[in-house]
């Protein structure tokens, strides 16, 4: 792990000097948890931090670390492939399931046979025996210790081959793996072996010796036995002894060894791809995990455990878009009610007028459209900004109605991007008096005011600083 985490930072610090963003996506086979982490250098260190999600420019590096992978077990690649923004995949392979089989070895085979065909005693008479009788219990005797010899023998390597299947599991941490290598290693004893293969080979040359001073007729059972027992030993001896003869040894120390200074850990870097040779844009990079599981001598020919894909989104181009909005607005210190009364009528001067204020609290509903554009960031919501105008007060009768302008924020839901939560400040259109008028105070009606119109000429329309919340629906 300490070499791999130097490379890391030999990796990244070469690569932030071109302005790439260094990912690490972290691949745990035994959990199937993906998990992905942003490489930043702070102060000469290399700084992970945790994110949820990734979004992959051009040339970013991508570093796939695959976790609790046994290599006694699998062999691994990964392959690469883009999916465009039209949906259709370049992934070079499809996921393939291959079927598991255990770990037997040999000696199993071996035994059986034996167990079936044991060599039958000579047992010895009273009395005064021939020399020739006295030869086949000698022969009698050497076939069943060869028998036993290598009867035990091959024990010894069928427990190992059961119990050393937990070097290969699937299933458990190099961290497990070690602690019950090291359990079985404490109680096994294979030490014998050796000797016990030279008793063997001691007792088949007495027995070579004894068969070229006695000559037994075929229908001699010991001969039979002797037959099948050199039969037996030299499918033995095809299975255990190499090339210039030696035996075979197992040893679960050396096992324990082998797992304790093995790589568990895999890295695999590469170069996002954001767009093609043409300038299409991608919609992301593909990762396939390929757990080839290690049988036989040509690796090509190794079958296909397990495909595991992951899929990086790119980022593509920030662009605003349109939602449309209900809002409440609430003008800054209320909203402007007066009521014109005619003091005095007057048909040849005029009539003389008062006009009451009342200022109205509450909110104007609001109907309108917004123009928004996201930030995006590694969380559930998604903060934006938004501004737009509508329609306020539409919940009243139309000569109320009036125009808002808005600027602010929003919140938008990753896992639901259509609808949003806004919320800021605007300007929106009341109904004030005019400068030369005066409220609470008599004056003379100017012309053209008169009930007819609502008295419209004595009043204006100004921006009045508001505040409005509400819920946008993206188009």
């Amino acid at each position: 792990m300490k070499n791999l985490s130097i490379f890391l930072m030999v990796i990244s610090l070469s690569c932030s000097l071109f302005g790439q963003t260094n990912y690490r996506v972290s691949y745990d086979k035994l959990t199937d948890q993906v998990t992905y982490f942003k490489l930043n250098w702070v102060n000469g260190e290399l700084d992970e931090t945790p994110v949820k999600s990734v979004r992959l420019q051009q040339n970013d590096i991508v570093h796939i670390e695959l976790n609790n992978v046994n290599p006694f077990t699998f062999a691994t690649e990964v392959y690469t492939g883009t999916t465009e923004l039209s949906n259709s995949s370049s992934s070079p392979i499809g996921t393939i399931l291959a079927g598991f089989s255990g770990f037997g070895g040999p000696a199993f085979g071996i035994l059986t046979s034996l167990a079936k065909n044991p060599p039958s005693p000579v047992y010895a008479t009273r009395g005064e025996q021939d020399p020739i009788q006295i030869q086949r219990q000698e022969m009698s005797l050497s076939v069943q210790n060869i028998y036993q010899d290598m009867t035990d023998m091959l024990n010894m390597y069928q427990s190992y081959q059961q119990n050393i299947g937990v070097k290969f599991s699937k299933s458990l941490t190099q961290e497990q793996i070690i602690s019950q290598l090291d359990s079985l290693n404490q109680v096994l004893d294979f030490s014998g072996l050796e000797e016990k293969y030279a008793e063997i080979i001691e007792e088949h040359e007495k027995l070579a010796a004894l068969q070229q001073t006695t000559e037994l007729p075929e229908e001699d059972q010991v001969l039979k036995d002797i037959q099948f027992i050199e039969n037996k030993l030299s499918v033995f001896q095809e299975k255990y002894l190499d090339e210039e003869g030696n035996l075979q040894i197992v040893d679960l120390s050396s096992d324990l060894f082998e797992t304790q200074v093995a790589e568990f850990t895999l890295m695999h870097t590469f170069s996002a791809k954001g767009v093609s040779n043409y300038g299409d844009l991608f919609a992301s990079n593909e990762f396939f995990i390929v757990f080839s599981e290690i049988k036989g001598d040509e690796p090509e020919l190794y079958p296909i455990d397990f495909v595991k894909k992951i899929s990086i989104p790119v980022q593509q181009p920030k662009a605003p878009y349109w939602m449309l909005s209900v809002q409440s607005v609430h003008p800054i210190g209320g909203i402007n009610n007066y009521n014109v009364q005619v003091v005095y009528e007057d048909y040849f001067s005029g009539d003389s007028l008062s006009i009451l204020q009342t200022s109205q609290n509450g909110g104007l509903l609001t109907f309108g459209t917004l123009l928004a554009y996201d930030f995006d960031k590694d969380h559930l919501l998604i903060p934006s900004i938004v501004a737009g105008a509508g329609i306020a007060g539409i919940n009243q009768a139309q000569e109320n109605w009036r125009l808002s302008l808005y600027l602010g924020g929003g919140l938008t839901f990753r896992n639901f991007p259509f609808l949003s939560i806004n919320a800021g400040i605007g300007l929106t259109q009341t109904k004030m008096l005019k400068n030369e008028y005066y409220v609470n105070r008599t004056f003379l009606a100017p012309e053209g005011a008169d009930a007819y119109n609502n008295y419209e000429s004595l009043f204006t329309n100004k921006m009045k600083p508001s505040f409005f919340f509400g819920l946008g629906i993206r188009l």
